[in-house]
């Protein structure tokens, strides 16, 4: 078997991590199988108790993608928890023969970095980078909610200034990767109605298409 590190535990497929964290999730919002497998139902998926009785057994057939997204929701977790150990000191095979740390599975899971064993260097960069642009655009717009906040509590003069250049920088951010995004025929994510006005009132350029969220904000600008 391939591994990209030494492994400290023996390796266990997905299905028995499932297993293990199906039973923790459950536990923790005190729901017995037949409680899950109701709560599962009221989301529109129908999965039996014995169906997950034989998923926390780790004997089961497998869940299908739509199965596994109902329980993370229904769980209140990230869908990777369910599949991936994070946290845990063992490794788990995404495939047969191939062995993942869980730190790696979860950027791999994420788009964040490929799997050290692939070897398709361009097409992983050329897939994965829409989901680099809206984490780039996230980073973005929490630096600019934080530029607004301390521009919003700044005193006229020069802290004022200070702040004003700082709030200026973070929106060329914000521009510069929504730019980016519509460049690559992306969707993008709708943005605040003053923070588009302040934008323009900054000469910076909103692409075209970018939608706009109606709120009750004052323009900083």
């Amino acid at each position: 078997m391939r591994s990209a590190r030494p492994r400290r535990s023996p390796p266990r497929a997905p299905a028995e991590v499932m297993a293990q964290r199906l039973r923790v999730y459950r536990d923790a919002h005190g729901w017995d199988i037949d409680d899950l497998a109701q709560r599962c139902i009221e989301a529109g998926v129908a999965l039996t108790a014995a169906e997950i009785a034989e998923l926390e057994s780790g004997q089961g057939a497998g869940v299908t993608l739509q199965q596994l997204l109902t329980l993370a929701y229904v769980l209140s977790v990230p869908p990777v928890l369910l599949f991936v150990p994070v946290g845990e000191d063992y490794h788990f095979e995404v495939t047969p023969g191939v062995l993942v740390a869980p730190d790696a599975a979860v950027r791999w899971v994420s788009g964040q970095a490929m799997l050290p064993s692939d070897r398709s260097a361009a097409i992983w960069q050329r897939f994965a980078r829409p989901v680099h642009l809206y984490r780039q655009l996230d980073d973005a717009h929490e630096h600019r909610w934080n530029a607004e906040v301390e521009l919003r509590r700044s005193r006229p003069g020069t802290d004022r200034e200070a702040a004003t250049d700082r709030y200026t920088a973070a929106l060329a951010n914000v521009a510069l990767m929504l730019a980016a995004m519509v460049e690559d025929g992306m969707t993008v994510p709708p943005v605040p109605d003053y923070t588009a006005r302040d934008m323009v009132t900054l000469g910076l350029a909103l692409p075209p298409g970018v939608p706009i969220t109606v709120t009750e904000q004052s323009q900083l600008v």
